[in-house]
């Protein structure tokens, strides 16, 4: 398997700078994997799937990702939510 073809975990936080997502069952962005499964997310931002700037398991997302972006769409709904609370 190509370096940076790993899978990532659904997991989010939130921090000053954004937000960091993980996803279960999904190829990282920007990988050959995920790249052929319709990733439309940016390939060099995030290391060819190795992760934004060399960081292992940050990554960059496009939210009209129709890989990613469901989960994505997700995430900022739970965020949303959470905020007005």
């Amino acid at each position: 398997m190509p370096q940076g073809s790993g899978l990532s975990r659904i997991s989010y936080q939130t921090s000053p700078n954004g937000v960091l997502i993980n996803m279960e069952n999904k190829y990282n962005p920007g990988s050959v994997e995920a790249i052929d499964a319709g990733c439309t997310c940016p390939v060099m931002d995030n290391g060819r799937g190795k992760g934004y700037m060399g960081m292992d398991g940050i990554f960059v997302y496009n939210e009209n990702c129709e890989y990613h972006s469901e989960t994505i769409k997700k995430v900022i709904k739970e965020i949303e939510y959470n905020e007005k609370e």
